[in-house]
């Protein structure tokens, strides 16, 4: 680390994590991460840590989390390299120096079409593109960082770039939903630069060694260089109380042309937008067949696989032995009562089948031709166009 002219330790590169209720990755983080810099000594890793039940804003937690480095090397900041690190992509080995220059930004992980994963830019550059924008929704702030970089001549340099699905990365599971705003992709296209870290105001943090949410400090690194700014309040340009009448339910499964027309049955309340953070932790389990049948005879409902409901089924909520045996009786029941109506079914079929194969063939339709199988509702088989014995050819068929 250089030193500043108050004597203070300057960090060379500062990487900013945008956080909130990931304390398992939070720990793989940190455990990781330490080996991956034990190389370095000048650097410092920052949780930037949004504490509210708001929806979580991606764009505004690296923000503030560079808005608070200034604000801690006022002198120094423009010459700091920032790495803008999300907690679930992590490099497998030490594949990246984290260094760049003014004008370049380094690309190592993502998608090309978008500046994600993990970005390297020094804090002059980011301070001159006005960052990222502060939208509430999820997906956007990233394509607008790229396009702001492309307007002010910045260079993307992705020579050293892996790939979503590269085994380089380690990319921890984050869940498959996204809390979203269709407006946030219209203002996303018409990006003006305007929203930013120009924007944020009514801005309220602590730089602690410590999280404010105690969860967060169960399991610990021990590494001096690891840091939390803690998020108490902040605004941004859009009022959140608007914006939140807009928030619908996005499954990443879905194509792209669900965020501008989303499902009007996935609309968020406010439960729902403060606990999408966590939503990652709690995905559907669907059952086998074996395992609905228990649950239909136990009087529970089970998840439609097909229908993206959230619902979450626990291994550990399955019945008790005297249950168990109990619902296996059930099933007895249930299936010599499937059985008796199969049988019924059988029967109904092949009357129905007897029924069609006892009608006249239509005239002039050659019974060995697919319009024939078509007609009487079977599948065609293969039929010789030739007979033969010992003798060879006997003669052609012509049907």
């Amino acid at each position: 680390m250089s030193v500043g002219s108050d004597n203070k330790k300057i960090p060379n590169k500062v990487f900013i994590v945008p956080y909130r209720k990931r304390e398992e990755q939070k720990f793989f983080f940190c455990k990781y991460m330490s080996y991956i810099m034990e190389d370095f000594t000048d650097y410092e890793i920052y949780f930037s840590h949004q504490s509210d039940n708001r929806s979580f804003n991606r764009g505004a937690t690296k923000n503030i989390g560079f808005l608070a480095i200034k604000e801690k090397y006022p002198d120094d900041y423009k010459n700091i390299t920032f790495i803008f690190n999300d907690i679930d992509t992590i490099p497998f080995t030490k594949i990246f120096n984290y260094d760049t220059t003014i004008g370049v930004v380094k690309h190592y992980y993502g998608f090309k079409y978008t500046l994600g994963g993990i970005v390297v830019i020094k804090g002059v550059d980011f301070e001159d593109i006005n960052g990222y924008p502060n939208y509430w929704g999820w997906g956007s702030e990233d394509s607008c960082l790229q396009k702001r970089c492309e307007k002010n001549n910045i260079v993307i340099d992705r020579s050293n770039f892996f790939p979503i699905g590269s085994p380089q990365i380690l990319h921890l599971f984050d869940g498959i939903t996204r809390i979203i705003n269709k407006k946030d992709y219209i203002r996303e296209k018409n990006d003006k630069g305007i929203d930013g870290i120009n924007t944020i105001y009514q801005l309220q943090y602590n730089i602690d060694e410590t999280s404010t949410n105690p969860k967060d400090n169960l399991y610990n690194v021990d590494n001096p260089n690891i840091y939390f700014i803690n998020i108490s309040h902040f605004q941004t340009a859009f009022d959140y109380n608007n914006e939140t009448k807009e928030f619908y339910n996005y499954d990443l499964r879905e194509p792209k042309k669900k965020i501008l027309e989303p499902n009007m049955n996935r609309k968020c309340d406010a439960d729902m937008v403060s606990q999408s953070t966590e939503s990652w932790t709690n995905i559907p389990y669907y059952p086998t067949i074996k395992e609905r049948k228990e649950m239909i005879s136990l009087g529970i409902n089970p998840p439609n696989p097909y229908e993206n409901t959230g619902y979450n089924y626990n291994l550990n909520d399955r019945p008790p032995p005297q249950q168990a045996q109990h619902s296996q009786h059930s099933q007895q029941a249930q299936q010599a009562q499937h059985s008796q109506q199969a049988q019924h079914s059988q029967q109904a079929q092949h009357s129905q089948h007897s029924q069609q194969f006892n009608r006249k063939p239509v005239p002039q339709i050659n019974k060995y031709s697919p319009h024939y199988a078509n007609y009487m509702g079977i599948k065609p088989k293969a039929t010789t166009s030739a007979k033969l014995n010992m003798n060879g050819l006997i003669r052609n068929i012509r049907r």
